[in-house]
Protein backbone atom coordinates (compact mmCIF):
# COMPACT_ATOMS: atom_id res chain seq x y z
CA UNK A 1 0.00 0.00 0.00
CA UNK A 2 2.96 2.23 0.67
CA UNK A 3 4.27 2.25 -2.62
CA UNK A 4 0.31 2.63 -4.24
CA UNK A 5 -0.21 5.44 -2.11
CA UNK A 6 3.40 7.17 -2.65
CA UNK A 7 3.20 6.59 -6.47
CA UNK A 8 -0.59 8.29 -6.05
CA UNK A 9 0.66 11.56 -4.00
CA UNK A 10 3.39 12.00 -7.10
CA UNK A 11 1.56 11.61 -10.08
CA UNK A 12 -1.54 13.79 -8.94
CA UNK A 13 0.99 15.87 -7.08
CA UNK A 14 -1.09 16.14 -4.03
CA UNK A 15 2.27 16.50 -1.85
CA UNK A 16 4.88 18.60 -2.51
CA UNK A 17 8.36 19.31 -1.02
CA UNK A 18 8.47 21.52 1.51
CA UNK A 19 4.55 21.01 2.48
CA UNK A 20 3.29 21.03 5.74
CA UNK A 21 0.21 18.72 6.36
CA UNK A 22 -1.61 19.16 8.66
CA UNK A 23 -3.38 15.10 9.06
CA UNK A 24 -7.10 15.16 10.44
CA UNK A 25 -6.94 11.62 12.92
CA UNK A 26 -9.54 10.64 15.14
CA UNK A 27 -8.40 7.56 15.97
CA UNK A 28 -10.40 5.28 13.51
CA UNK A 29 -8.73 3.10 11.32
CA UNK A 30 -8.73 5.06 8.07
CA UNK A 31 -7.29 8.06 9.69
CA UNK A 32 -4.82 6.20 12.05
CA UNK A 33 -3.88 3.68 9.01
CA UNK A 34 -3.10 7.94 6.99
CA UNK A 35 -1.26 8.97 9.50
CA UNK A 36 1.41 6.29 9.85
CA UNK A 37 1.03 5.84 5.53
CA UNK A 38 2.30 10.40 5.61
CA UNK A 39 4.79 9.32 8.73
CA UNK A 40 6.69 7.04 6.48
CA UNK A 41 6.98 9.07 3.56
CA UNK A 42 7.63 12.38 5.14
CA UNK A 43 11.27 12.32 4.91
CA UNK A 44 11.36 10.84 1.52
CA UNK A 45 8.80 13.32 -0.33
CA UNK A 46 10.19 16.22 2.13
CA UNK A 47 7.23 17.05 3.47
CA UNK A 48 6.11 17.17 7.64
CA UNK A 49 3.08 16.82 9.43
CA UNK A 50 1.36 17.44 12.43
CA UNK A 51 -1.91 16.01 13.94
CA UNK A 52 -5.42 17.96 14.51
CA UNK A 53 -8.23 15.90 16.84
CA UNK A 54 -11.98 17.17 17.59
CA UNK A 55 -13.64 15.71 20.24
CA UNK A 56 -17.45 15.99 19.18
CA UNK A 57 -18.16 15.39 22.87
CA UNK A 58 -20.98 12.75 21.62
CA UNK A 59 -20.19 9.73 23.42
CA UNK A 60 -18.63 10.73 26.76
CA UNK A 61 -15.58 8.84 27.83
CA UNK A 62 -15.65 6.86 24.86
CA UNK A 63 -15.05 10.09 23.13
CA UNK A 64 -12.41 11.16 25.87
CA UNK A 65 -10.93 7.46 25.30
CA UNK A 66 -10.30 8.51 21.87
CA UNK A 67 -8.49 11.81 22.22
CA UNK A 68 -6.27 9.86 24.42
CA UNK A 69 -5.18 7.72 21.83
CA UNK A 70 -4.25 10.03 19.64
CA UNK A 71 -2.44 12.11 22.09
CA UNK A 72 -0.67 8.98 22.92
CA UNK A 73 0.05 8.60 19.52
CA UNK A 74 1.39 11.92 18.68
CA UNK A 75 3.57 11.72 21.77
CA UNK A 76 5.20 8.33 20.64
CA UNK A 77 5.47 9.89 17.19
CA UNK A 78 7.35 13.29 18.42
CA UNK A 79 4.77 15.02 15.96
CA UNK A 80 2.93 18.12 17.11
CA UNK A 81 -0.88 18.23 17.82
CA UNK A 82 -3.57 20.31 18.23
CA UNK A 83 -7.04 19.58 19.58
CA UNK A 84 -10.41 21.19 19.82
CA UNK A 85 -13.29 19.70 21.97
CA UNK A 86 -16.71 21.02 21.46
CA UNK A 87 -20.66 19.93 22.17
CA UNK A 88 -21.31 19.73 18.29
CA UNK A 89 -25.29 18.41 19.49
CA UNK A 90 -26.23 21.69 21.13
CA UNK A 91 -23.93 23.78 18.61
CA UNK A 92 -26.47 21.79 15.88
CA UNK A 93 -28.92 22.96 18.19
CA UNK A 94 -27.77 26.51 18.34
CA UNK A 95 -27.09 26.93 14.53
CA UNK A 96 -30.45 25.13 13.47
CA UNK A 97 -28.38 22.37 11.27
CA UNK A 98 -28.45 18.82 11.42
CA UNK A 99 -25.55 17.03 13.41
CA UNK A 100 -23.75 15.73 10.51
CA UNK A 101 -23.74 19.44 9.04
CA UNK A 102 -22.41 20.88 12.18
CA UNK A 103 -19.61 18.27 12.70
CA UNK A 104 -18.32 18.77 9.39
CA UNK A 105 -18.69 22.52 9.98
CA UNK A 106 -16.43 22.56 13.63
CA UNK A 107 -14.12 20.57 11.66
CA UNK A 108 -13.10 22.31 8.88
CA UNK A 109 -13.59 25.84 10.88
CA UNK A 110 -10.61 24.16 13.23
CA UNK A 111 -8.61 22.95 10.43
CA UNK A 112 -8.91 26.34 8.91
CA UNK A 113 -7.70 27.86 12.18
CA UNK A 114 -4.94 25.70 12.86
CA UNK A 115 -3.91 25.67 8.92
CA UNK A 116 -3.13 29.94 9.05
CA UNK A 117 -2.09 29.74 12.75
CA UNK A 118 0.56 27.23 12.78
CA UNK A 119 1.36 27.68 8.96
CA UNK A 120 0.16 24.66 7.75
CA UNK A 121 -0.79 25.03 3.88
CA UNK A 122 -2.31 21.47 3.79
CA UNK A 123 -4.90 18.98 5.17
CA UNK A 124 -5.13 15.40 5.21
CA UNK A 125 -7.95 13.82 4.98
CA UNK A 126 -9.07 10.29 5.81
CA UNK A 127 -11.93 9.18 3.24
CA UNK A 128 -11.21 6.21 1.08
CA UNK A 129 -13.19 4.54 -1.57
CA UNK A 130 -15.91 2.88 0.43
CA UNK A 131 -16.63 6.87 1.56
CA UNK A 132 -16.50 7.92 -2.20
CA UNK A 133 -19.08 5.26 -2.60
CA UNK A 134 -21.69 6.63 0.10
CA UNK A 135 -21.03 9.80 -0.96
CA UNK A 136 -22.22 9.09 -4.55
CA UNK A 137 -25.11 7.42 -3.23
CA UNK A 138 -26.65 10.29 -0.79
CA UNK A 139 -26.30 12.49 -3.34
CA UNK A 140 -27.65 10.55 -5.67
CA UNK A 141 -30.64 10.13 -3.67
CA UNK A 142 -30.97 14.29 -3.77
CA UNK A 143 -30.65 14.75 -7.15
CA UNK A 144 -27.14 15.39 -7.98
CA UNK A 145 -25.73 16.65 -10.98
CA UNK A 146 -22.03 15.81 -13.06
CA UNK A 147 -20.20 17.37 -10.15
CA UNK A 148 -22.32 15.38 -7.31
CA UNK A 149 -21.56 12.34 -9.22
CA UNK A 150 -18.33 12.58 -9.64
CA UNK A 151 -17.80 12.35 -5.95
CA UNK A 152 -14.86 13.97 -3.91
CA UNK A 153 -12.28 14.97 -5.43
CA UNK A 154 -8.57 14.06 -4.47
CA UNK A 155 -7.57 17.53 -3.78
CA UNK A 156 -9.77 20.50 -2.91
CA UNK A 157 -9.41 24.25 -2.81
CA UNK A 158 -5.95 23.52 -3.28
CA UNK A 159 -5.52 22.53 0.67
CA UNK A 160 -7.77 19.73 1.50
CA UNK A 161 -5.97 16.23 -0.10
CA UNK A 162 -7.42 12.38 -0.06
CA UNK A 163 -4.57 10.16 -0.48
CA UNK A 164 -7.01 7.16 0.45
CA UNK A 165 -9.59 7.92 -1.15
CA UNK A 166 -8.66 5.39 -4.03
CA UNK A 167 -7.99 2.68 -1.66
CA UNK A 168 -11.08 0.65 -0.39
CA UNK A 169 -11.61 0.14 3.27
CA UNK A 170 -10.46 -3.95 3.31
CA UNK A 171 -7.33 -2.62 2.16
CA UNK A 172 -6.80 -0.54 4.75
CA UNK A 173 -7.84 -2.75 7.36
CA UNK A 174 -5.77 -6.06 6.57
CA UNK A 175 -2.69 -3.04 6.31
CA UNK A 176 -3.78 -2.22 9.89
CA UNK A 177 -3.69 -5.87 10.73
CA UNK A 178 -0.16 -6.65 8.80
CA UNK A 179 1.69 -3.95 10.66
CA UNK A 180 0.49 -4.73 13.94
CA UNK A 181 -1.07 -1.15 13.94
CA UNK A 182 -4.23 -0.43 16.80
CA UNK A 183 -6.77 2.05 15.95
CA UNK A 184 -10.09 2.85 17.99
CA UNK A 185 -13.74 2.19 16.51
CA UNK A 186 -16.66 4.80 17.19
CA UNK A 187 -19.67 2.95 18.27
CA UNK A 188 -22.14 5.41 17.01
CA UNK A 189 -20.80 4.39 13.11
CA UNK A 190 -23.09 1.41 13.86
CA UNK A 191 -26.38 3.78 14.74
CA UNK A 192 -28.72 3.74 11.34
CA UNK A 193 -29.97 6.82 12.64
CA UNK A 194 -27.63 9.17 10.85
CA UNK A 195 -28.55 8.58 7.48
CA UNK A 196 -24.40 7.91 5.86
CA UNK A 197 -24.21 5.38 8.19
CA UNK A 198 -27.80 4.22 7.21
CA UNK A 199 -26.54 3.83 4.00
CA UNK A 200 -23.66 2.03 4.78
CA UNK A 201 -25.01 -0.59 6.72
CA UNK A 202 -28.23 -1.41 4.74
CA UNK A 203 -28.60 0.31 1.48
CA UNK A 204 -25.16 -1.16 -0.09
CA UNK A 205 -25.31 -4.53 1.22
CA UNK A 206 -29.02 -4.86 -0.66
CA UNK A 207 -27.33 -3.31 -3.98
CA UNK A 208 -24.27 -5.51 -3.68
CA UNK A 209 -26.69 -8.33 -3.75
CA UNK A 210 -26.85 -7.32 -7.41
CA UNK A 211 -23.23 -6.53 -7.88
CA UNK A 212 -20.99 -7.79 -5.19
CA UNK A 213 -18.11 -5.65 -6.99
CA UNK A 214 -20.25 -2.50 -6.43
CA UNK A 215 -17.72 -0.21 -4.09
CA UNK A 216 -15.21 -0.86 -6.74
CA UNK A 217 -17.64 -0.18 -10.19
CA UNK A 218 -18.93 3.20 -8.70
CA UNK A 219 -15.33 3.91 -7.62
CA UNK A 220 -14.08 3.48 -11.03
CA UNK A 221 -16.96 5.55 -12.39
CA UNK A 222 -16.45 8.54 -9.99
CA UNK A 223 -13.04 8.60 -11.68
CA UNK A 224 -14.14 8.07 -15.06
CA UNK A 225 -16.86 11.41 -14.06
CA UNK A 226 -13.82 13.30 -12.71
CA UNK A 227 -12.64 13.52 -15.87
CA UNK A 228 -15.80 15.14 -17.56
CA UNK A 229 -16.10 17.21 -14.53
CA UNK A 230 -12.41 18.80 -15.05
CA UNK A 231 -13.09 19.14 -18.90
CA UNK A 232 -15.97 20.94 -18.46
CA UNK A 233 -14.39 23.34 -15.74
CA UNK A 234 -11.34 23.96 -17.80
CA UNK A 235 -13.84 24.67 -20.82
CA UNK A 236 -15.92 27.03 -18.47
CA UNK A 237 -12.38 28.80 -17.09
CA UNK A 238 -11.73 29.81 -20.28
CA UNK A 239 -15.05 31.17 -21.42
CA UNK A 240 -15.08 33.18 -18.01
CA UNK A 241 -12.27 35.03 -18.83
CA UNK A 242 -14.58 36.72 -21.67
CA UNK A 243 -17.84 36.62 -20.12
CA UNK A 244 -16.74 37.26 -16.61
CA UNK A 245 -15.49 40.83 -15.17
CA UNK A 246 -15.33 42.20 -11.64
CA UNK A 247 -16.56 45.78 -11.45
CA UNK A 248 -15.81 47.16 -7.77
CA UNK A 249 -17.57 44.99 -5.41
CA UNK A 250 -19.56 43.13 -8.13
CA UNK A 251 -19.27 39.90 -10.38
CA UNK A 252 -21.07 40.50 -13.82
CA UNK A 253 -21.90 37.91 -15.80
CA UNK A 254 -22.53 38.68 -19.73
CA UNK A 255 -25.74 38.47 -21.39
CA UNK A 256 -23.55 35.76 -23.75
CA UNK A 257 -22.35 33.59 -20.51
CA UNK A 258 -26.00 32.14 -20.85
CA UNK A 259 -26.52 31.16 -24.14
CA UNK A 260 -23.52 29.14 -23.57
CA UNK A 261 -24.98 24.93 -22.76
CA UNK A 262 -26.26 25.06 -19.51
CA UNK A 263 -23.28 22.42 -18.90
CA UNK A 264 -21.21 25.85 -18.85
CA UNK A 265 -23.61 28.34 -17.75
CA UNK A 266 -24.12 26.92 -15.03
CA UNK A 267 -19.97 26.41 -14.28
CA UNK A 268 -19.61 29.82 -14.94
CA UNK A 269 -21.94 30.47 -11.77
CA UNK A 270 -20.00 28.73 -9.38
CA UNK A 271 -16.76 30.77 -11.28
CA UNK A 272 -18.36 33.79 -10.08
CA UNK A 273 -19.01 33.00 -7.24
CA UNK A 274 -15.44 31.79 -5.84
CA UNK A 275 -14.35 34.95 -7.83
CA UNK A 276 -17.09 37.00 -5.76
CA UNK A 277 -16.52 35.80 -2.29
CA UNK A 278 -13.45 32.83 -2.36
CA UNK A 279 -15.07 29.98 -2.15
CA UNK A 280 -18.00 27.80 -4.16
CA UNK A 281 -19.52 26.85 -0.82
CA UNK A 282 -23.53 27.55 -0.13
CA UNK A 283 -24.34 27.45 -3.35
CA UNK A 284 -26.71 24.40 -4.58
CA UNK A 285 -28.08 22.95 -8.06
CA UNK A 286 -31.38 24.62 -6.70
CA UNK A 287 -30.58 28.14 -7.05
CA UNK A 288 -28.09 27.57 -9.83
CA UNK A 289 -31.52 27.09 -11.71
CA UNK A 290 -32.95 29.93 -10.09
CA UNK A 291 -29.98 32.52 -11.65
CA UNK A 292 -30.75 30.86 -15.21
CA UNK A 293 -34.32 31.07 -14.86
CA UNK A 294 -33.10 35.33 -13.63
CA UNK A 295 -30.41 35.47 -16.53
CA UNK A 296 -33.90 34.64 -19.12
CA UNK A 297 -36.64 37.22 -17.00
CA UNK A 298 -36.89 40.93 -16.67
CA UNK A 299 -34.36 43.48 -15.63
CA UNK A 300 -34.61 44.89 -12.11
CA UNK A 301 -35.52 41.46 -10.46
CA UNK A 302 -33.06 39.96 -8.17
CA UNK A 303 -32.97 37.41 -6.22
CA UNK A 304 -31.43 36.22 -2.64
CA UNK A 305 -28.71 33.29 -2.77
CA UNK A 306 -27.73 33.34 0.96
CA UNK A 307 -25.04 35.30 1.25
CA UNK A 308 -24.91 37.40 -2.27
CA UNK A 309 -27.59 39.00 -4.16
CA UNK A 310 -28.24 38.29 -7.70
CA UNK A 311 -29.82 40.93 -9.95
CA UNK A 312 -30.78 40.68 -13.67
CA UNK A 313 -29.77 44.34 -15.49
CA UNK A 314 -30.77 44.06 -19.04
CA UNK A 315 -29.71 40.59 -19.70
CA UNK A 316 -26.75 40.19 -17.63
CA UNK A 317 -26.33 39.05 -14.17
CA UNK A 318 -25.15 40.63 -11.55
CA UNK A 319 -23.49 39.40 -8.20
CA UNK A 320 -22.52 41.32 -5.52
CA UNK A 321 -22.07 40.77 -1.52
CA UNK A 322 -25.13 41.43 0.90
CA UNK A 323 -24.36 44.08 3.12
CA UNK A 324 -25.16 43.55 6.92
CA UNK A 325 -27.56 46.82 7.04
CA UNK A 326 -29.89 46.07 4.06
CA UNK A 327 -30.35 42.12 3.69
CA UNK A 328 -32.95 41.62 1.39
CA UNK A 329 -35.46 38.47 0.99
CA UNK A 330 -35.72 35.81 -1.81
CA UNK A 331 -38.92 36.62 -4.11
CA UNK A 332 -39.67 33.02 -3.64
CA UNK A 333 -40.76 33.29 0.36
CA UNK A 334 -43.77 30.79 -0.38
CA UNK A 335 -45.05 27.87 -1.61
CA UNK A 336 -47.87 25.41 -1.66
CA UNK A 337 -47.86 21.90 -1.25
CA UNK A 338 -50.58 19.51 -2.89
CA UNK A 339 -50.47 16.68 -0.02
CA UNK A 340 -51.83 13.93 -3.45
CA UNK A 341 -48.99 14.65 -4.93
CA UNK A 342 -46.45 13.17 -2.13
CA UNK A 343 -43.93 12.14 -1.44
CA UNK A 344 -42.00 15.27 -2.65
CA UNK A 345 -38.74 16.97 -2.15
CA UNK A 346 -38.43 20.70 -2.24
CA UNK A 347 -35.61 23.07 -2.16
CA UNK A 348 -36.08 26.17 -0.20
CA UNK A 349 -33.53 27.99 0.60
CA UNK A 350 -30.87 26.75 2.41
CA UNK A 351 -32.88 23.82 3.23
CA UNK A 352 -33.98 20.82 1.20
CA UNK A 353 -37.61 19.64 2.89
CA UNK A 354 -38.90 15.92 2.29
CA UNK A 355 -42.59 15.50 3.05
CA UNK A 356 -43.96 11.87 2.29
CA UNK A 357 -46.14 9.51 3.94
CA UNK A 358 -43.68 6.49 4.60
CA UNK A 359 -40.98 6.83 7.36
CA UNK A 360 -37.69 8.04 6.17
CA UNK A 361 -34.33 6.81 6.89
CA UNK A 362 -33.53 10.12 8.06
CA UNK A 363 -34.39 11.31 11.04
CA UNK A 364 -37.56 13.43 10.77
CA UNK A 365 -40.32 14.98 12.59
CA UNK A 366 -44.08 13.52 12.29
CA UNK A 367 -47.66 14.94 12.08
CA UNK A 368 -51.18 14.01 12.15
CA UNK A 369 -52.13 14.27 8.89
CA UNK A 370 -55.60 13.03 9.21
CA UNK A 371 -56.13 17.01 10.37
CA UNK A 372 -54.93 18.51 7.31
CA UNK A 373 -56.81 19.51 4.26
CA UNK A 374 -55.35 19.14 0.34
CA UNK A 375 -52.47 21.48 0.80
CA UNK A 376 -49.50 23.01 3.17
CA UNK A 377 -47.99 26.22 3.18
CA UNK A 378 -44.69 26.16 3.16
CA UNK A 379 -42.94 29.86 4.28
CA UNK A 380 -40.97 31.84 6.10
CA UNK A 381 -41.36 33.78 9.73
CA UNK A 382 -43.79 36.80 9.90
CA UNK A 383 -43.99 38.88 12.72
CA UNK A 384 -47.14 37.87 14.88
CA UNK A 385 -46.27 34.29 14.06
CA UNK A 386 -47.51 32.12 17.39
CA UNK A 387 -47.32 28.28 18.17
CA UNK A 388 -48.50 25.78 20.52
CA UNK A 389 -46.17 23.73 20.89
CA UNK A 390 -46.88 20.02 22.12
CA UNK A 391 -47.33 20.13 26.07
CA UNK A 392 -48.15 24.08 26.04
CA UNK A 393 -51.51 25.09 27.43
CA UNK A 394 -50.79 28.51 25.19
CA UNK A 395 -49.39 30.12 22.31
CA UNK A 396 -45.96 31.43 22.07
CA UNK A 397 -44.58 33.94 19.70
CA UNK A 398 -42.07 32.19 17.30
CA UNK A 399 -40.37 35.01 17.88
CA UNK A 400 -39.35 34.54 20.99
CA UNK A 401 -38.97 30.53 20.86
CA UNK A 402 -36.25 31.53 18.52
CA UNK A 403 -34.84 33.77 21.18
CA UNK A 404 -35.09 31.32 24.00
CA UNK A 405 -33.22 28.49 22.16
CA UNK A 406 -30.44 30.78 20.85
CA UNK A 407 -31.05 30.73 17.25
CA UNK A 408 -28.38 32.80 15.22
CA UNK A 409 -30.49 36.38 14.21
CA UNK A 410 -28.94 35.85 10.96
CA UNK A 411 -30.94 32.46 10.64
CA UNK A 412 -34.49 33.12 11.86
CA UNK A 413 -35.44 34.51 8.72
CA UNK A 414 -34.48 31.46 6.63
CA UNK A 415 -35.96 28.88 8.61
CA UNK A 416 -38.91 26.63 7.18
CA UNK A 417 -42.45 27.30 8.83
CA UNK A 418 -44.90 24.79 7.61
CA UNK A 419 -49.02 25.66 7.86
CA UNK A 420 -51.76 24.38 6.90
CA UNK A 421 -54.42 26.03 4.76
CA UNK A 422 -55.84 27.75 7.45
CA UNK A 423 -52.34 29.53 7.88
CA UNK A 424 -52.64 27.45 11.36
CA UNK A 425 -48.61 26.42 12.10
CA UNK A 426 -47.76 22.93 12.42
CA UNK A 427 -43.61 22.83 12.11
CA UNK A 428 -41.07 24.78 12.59
CA UNK A 429 -37.71 23.88 11.90
CA UNK A 430 -35.97 22.71 14.11
CA UNK A 431 -38.27 20.69 15.55
CA UNK A 432 -41.42 22.44 16.78
CA UNK A 433 -44.27 20.82 16.32
CA UNK A 434 -47.26 22.21 17.00
CA UNK A 435 -50.07 20.43 20.21
CA UNK A 436 -53.10 20.49 17.39
CA UNK A 437 -51.03 18.15 14.93
CA UNK A 438 -49.33 15.89 17.62
CA UNK A 439 -49.24 12.03 17.23
CA UNK A 440 -51.99 10.50 19.57
CA UNK A 441 -53.28 6.76 19.93
CA UNK A 442 -55.78 8.10 17.83
CA UNK A 443 -53.74 8.95 14.82
CA UNK A 444 -54.47 6.88 11.69
CA UNK A 445 -52.47 8.86 9.23
CA UNK A 446 -48.86 10.26 9.18
CA UNK A 447 -47.19 12.96 7.45
CA UNK A 448 -43.33 12.84 7.82
CA UNK A 449 -41.06 15.94 7.53
CA UNK A 450 -37.31 15.70 7.09
CA UNK A 451 -35.52 18.94 6.63
CA UNK A 452 -31.80 18.66 5.73
CA UNK A 453 -29.32 21.62 5.09
CA UNK A 454 -27.88 21.62 1.57
CA UNK A 455 -24.63 21.28 1.18
CA UNK A 456 -22.81 22.71 -1.82
CA UNK A 457 -22.26 19.14 -4.34
CA UNK A 458 -18.93 19.16 -4.38
CA UNK A 459 -17.69 19.24 -0.67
Amino acid sequence: METEIRDLILKEQLIVPGDRILVAVSGGPDSICLLHLLYGLRKVLDFEIGIAHINHGLRGEESDGEEQFVKDLAKQLELPMFVHSEDVMATSQRLGLSFELTARKVRFDYFEKIMKQEKYNKTALGHHRNDQVETIIHRLMRGAGLNGLAGMRLIRDHKYIRPLLHTPRSSIINWLKEEKISYQLDSSNESPSYTRNSIRLHLIPQLERYNPDLIKTIGTMSQSLDWDRSYLEELATEIAKKEMQKEGDKVILSEAAFKQPRAISSRLIFIALEKLKGSRSDLTMGQVLDVLDLAEGQTGRRIDLKKVVAANHYGRVELSLKKNEGLIKEELTERTIDIAKLPLSVDFGRYQITFSNEPQESLGNRIDASRLGNKLILRRRRPQDRIQMIGMNGHKKVQRIFIDRKIHRELRDQLPIITDEKGDILYIHPGICAESFRITPKTDKILYITVMETDNYDK
